[in-house]
């Protein structure tokens, strides 16, 4: 079956979604683009389609050749993940009643001043998140972080996760001058 690459984009090529977060902080339409393909013509089609004041796009790292003009590096995002019916449980939590509970924009405050004392103790945090997602059945925990987090990626590998993809995050300015938020994440 010949497909028409120009009218209907390979859906398995690349994935879209809305980035309300960073639209509310530039005030402008900013959307992520992820190449999960081997051909970013269909992506770069529908960025120009959706025409976004900003397209934040991620590709593997072993696509590193220009894919279009006008691009400013962002970061690289590392994604890890753990096959936990090979790994099964993980270790003990150091504070065994330590409850979970899916977080709301009502606990960024607090989330925002205890994340110093949080990373001290990471190492219980994953464990007690691998509990969590394994209780729910998943067979596969996935984490990501951007790759200059070694002391995060170093507990990840001995709890264990491995390195499964890797991403270049591009910002492509599309509407002109956009703000720079210097505090901002990708």
């Amino acid at each position: 079956m010949h497909k028409n690459k120009q009218t209907e984009p390979d859906p398995l090529a690349f994935e879209v979604t809305d980035s309300p977060t960073e639209t509310a902080r530039f005030q402008r339409l900013v959307k992520r683009y992820t190449l999960t393909g081997s051909d970013e013509k269909d992506m770069l089609h529908v960025i120009a389609k959706d025409a976004p004041d900003l397209a934040i796009v991620r590709i593997p790292t072993d696509r590193s050749e220009r894919i279009c003009d006008d691009v400013v590096m962002g970061d690289c995002l590392v994604i890890d993940e753990r096959d936990n019916e090979r790994y099964g449980e993980p270790g003990p939590l150091r504070n065994p009643g330590l409850k979970l509970r899916v977080g709301t924009d009502a606990d960024i405050p607090v989330i925002d001043e205890l994340t110093e004392i949080i990373f001290e103790g990471y190492r219980n945090l994953i464990r007690a998140t691998v509990k969590l997602f394994m209780e729910e059945d998943p067979p596969m925990t996935k984490v990501s972080t951007q790759i200059d987090t070694l002391p995060v990626q170093r507990v990840w590998s001995t709890e264990g996760f491995h390195l499964n993809r890797a991403y270049y995050t591009l910002r492509l300015n599309l509407a002109g001058q956009v703000t720079q938020d210097r505090d901002s994440q990708s």
